[in-house]
């Protein structure tokens, strides 16, 4: 078996998945580099595959490396789905441009696919669906807490205070929070409140609804290329999409699926099952 060091290629995806999550390309970039180099270096027969996806499984770090990269798995335009033809084209990629993460986080949803499809309490349809692998990601968090099972120095800020409160918010998180609340805000506000919460620091909000309801929702913003940021808010206790749209310098535009169809901002099936959510209203 390989030395790892303390699995330090498990501790390298951990930093590309929160450096991701942070917006840090430079940092992202060095962590697919070092990812690359570990792997070639470290990794030379099934048995230290299986150590190393052991290893990523137990800390839920694959997990959230497969929410983290799903649209870089996708080879469509941005479907919102991924098909088993798809994994395998990038498991099966030799000429050198499909990453080593790429090719484990593939390779695992190959596995369990079929778990996978229709774990959003969906009927199965043959496609892995965004709301699909964060409910997935959600209910295999690992024996730990994924930002410190496998931990690394760099970027300590990207770890969550244990001593704050659950209801801790930076001061500014305040306002983009009634923004989010406000029933006739428009989509670009509600958008660019993501993006900036997101800034802040803030990866979980809670809003409330005119009824009193409370709801938890997570955030997500990850790079889709050339300036622009996929911006997504999720139902924590669904895991459907709530609010999506692509961001660059403040203004947002639909995604599409893979037939070119812009997609709403709102997510459909949730916001079907919650009409007087106050999320999902806006002005045009």
């Amino acid at each position: 078996m390989p030395a790892y060091g303390p699995d330090v290629i498990s501790a390298n995806i951990h930093k590309l998945v929160d450096s991701r999550d942070s917006q840090d390309s430079a940092a992202e970039q060095a962590a697919w580099n070092e990812i690359a180099r570990l792997y070639d270096s470290n990794v030379k027969t099934p048995q230290d595959q299986k150590h190393l996806t052991n290893s990523l499984v137990e800390s839920g770090v694959l997990p959230r490396l497969l929410v983290s990269i799903a649209s870089a798995i996708d080879g469509d335009d941005y479907d919102e789905t991924i098909s088993k033809e798809e994994l395998k084209e990038r498991i099966d990629s030799t000429d050198g441009s499909v990453n080593p993460a790429t090719k484990i986080a593939s390779q695992y949803a190959l596995d369990n696919f079929d778990a996978i499809d229709g774990c959003d309490g969906e009927e199965r349809d043959g496609e892995l669906s965004e709301e699909e692998l964060v409910r997935w990601q959600q209910t295999h968090q690992g024996e730990g807490d994924p930002r410190t099972v496998n931990p690394y120095e760099t970027n300590p800020e990207n770890l969550e205070d244990p001593s704050a409160g659950d209801d801790a918010l930076p001061e500014d998180a305040e306002h983009y929070k009634k923004v989010l609340e406000k029933p006739y805000a428009s989509e670009q506000e509600k958008l660019r409140a993501v993006e900036e919460l997101n800034k802040l620091g803030v990866r979980e909000i809670e809003l409330t609804e005119p009824d009193g309801t409370v709801r938890k929702y997570q955030i997500q913003v990850e790079s889709a290329g050339s300036g622009r940021n996929f911006v997504h808010l999720w139902d924590a206790s669904s895991g459907k999409i709530v609010l999506r749209g692509i961001g660059k310098d403040g203004t947002y535009t639909q995604q599409v699926d893979k037939n070119g169809n812009p997609v709403p901002f709102q997510g459909s099936r949730w916001s079907k099952r919650n009409p007087d959510s106050n999320v999902t209203k806006y002005e045009n």
